[in-house]
């Protein structure tokens, strides 16, 4: 799997792909407010509309 974080022009800001055991996780900051898109996409190109994929989103929480 591959994320992306697009800004409304379809720039790529931000992207992740397989890591093992946290696969796909961004940790990105937005430098405003906007419209911004999450872009899923199979590494591999095996994916299609009868597979699905769980997001999460949080917000950042400082510590270590």
């Amino acid at each position: 799997m591959v994320l992306r974080i697009l800004d409304a022009k379809g720039a790529q800001l931000a992207t992740a792909d397989d890591e093992g055991k946290y696969e796909g996780r961004i940790n990105y900051a937005f430098p405003a407010d906007g419209v911004y898109y999450l872009e899923v996409d199979e590494l591999n190109k095996r994916g299609g509309s009868q597979y699905g994929y769980r997001v999460e989103v949080e917000a950042y929480q400082p510590g270590f």
